[in-house]
């Protein structure tokens, strides 16, 4: 499974940081080393949903709630400690224009073979964004960590070869523990957008949800070029990767 987490990480960094933003990074000391469950029970229980997402025994807007069920009730201090957030802050670079992300390896749960999820840490300067897309065939979480961004997420509708179909469902203001969930069913495009003068946000990503399914990792879009609709949904055009970020990544 370790192999398998690590291409899985490595190649949707190379899909989605192809502007050699990644800076690979060991956490510390907790590299390799094994902690109690009860040291980072929060990480256990996560653990239990990605599993129950992928075995179905889970549908995926419940996903949702039990996720942010279970982020209502964590230390965040826990979760610092567990990540080796100062370590993971110190130095990175804030590029003007787009996010800059760090591979986490977390240290291994007693009982627990391997996380069946990948963990990376994102980090948004004021005025940048990490742009708006889709993703397929996956979950992801973003938790906050500290900053302020605003952050949009939108429906999907329906999809073509040229334009997705998308309706707004969440547009505010977010901060240090507030979450971005997303699935295939519930909430699938996001858009952040930074307002203090850094945010930092601890994210996993259950790739490969339907192992019979495809999984894509980001796909780009312009909604505000996109075409308003009766119902309030937007018909956006899929953009490339390099457009997203010219039009989107400075605001």
């Amino acid at each position: 499974m370790e192999q398998s987490r690590r291409t899985f990480t490595r190649d949707m960094l190379g899909s989605l940081l192809v502007f050699s933003l990644m800076e690979s990074l060991s956490v510390g000391n907790l590299f390799g080393k094994t902690i109690k469950p009860i040291a980072a029970k929060w990480l256990l229980d996560l653990e239990h949903l990605s599993q129950d997402l992928r075995g179905k025994k889970l549908k995926q807007p419940a996903w949702h709630q039990k996720i942010a069920e279970l982020f209502a009730r964590v230390d965040l201090e826990d979760v610092l400690r567990t990540i080796d957030y100062d370590r993971l802050a110190q130095g990175i670079k804030l590029p003007a224009d787009r996010e800059a992300a760090r591979a986490i390896e977390l240290p291994k749960i007693e009982g627990l073979p391997e996380l069946s999820f990948v963990t990376l840490f994102f980090a948004l300067k004021k005025d940048a964004a990490i742009v708006p897309h889709a993703h397929q065939n996956l979950a992801t979480m973003h938790l906050i960590l500290d900053g302020t961004v605003r952050l949009q997420q939108f429906d999907r509708v329906h999809s073509d070869a040229e334009y997705l179909t998308i309706k707004p469902t969440i547009d505010k203001t977010a901060t240090r523990r507030d979450l971005s969930l997303i699935t295939d069913e519930k909430d699938n495009i996001h858009w952040f957008k930074g307002i203090s003068e850094r945010t930092f946000t601890f994210n996993i990503g259950i790739y490969g949800v339907d192992p019979k399914e495809k999984t894509i990792y980001r796909e780009y879009l312009d909604p505000l070029g996109g075409e308003k609709l009766s119902d309030g949904s937007i018909r956006a055009k899929r953009i490339k990767q390099d457009e997203a970020y010219r039009l989107y990544g400075r605001l």
